[in-house]
């Protein structure tokens, strides 16, 4: 995978600045990362999957056609209660 040119990672680096002070107004936490992964550490996540070493940690699922379920666990996110793992809205 070719190397991101030297300008253009400037250019990157000044957006996610801007975007981390305009997220702080409402006290977000913002993190972006540029990483490049190779074909065989994918492999070795894939085989680490597989053989359930490794897993996703999913704290809630609800239905798209849900709407309570999905407000509710919106505003226990939004509070900083109970939002341990991911959560995930199923698409019917």
């Amino acid at each position: 995978m070719p190397e991101t040119p030297w300008l253009l990672r400037r250019i990157f680096d000044a957006v996610d600045f801007w975007d981390k002070k305009r997220a702080g107004r409402w006290s977000v936490k913002w993190e972006c990362r540029l990483t490049s992964l190779k074909i065989s550490d994918l492999d070795r996540i894939s085989k680490l999957a597989e053989g359930k070493k490794i897993r996703a940690v999913v704290g809630r699922v609800a239905k798209s056609g849900d709407l309570q379920t999905i407000r509710d666990a919106c505003t226990a996110i939004k509070s900083g209660k109970g939002s341990v793992g991911k959560f995930v809205i199923e698409i019917d």
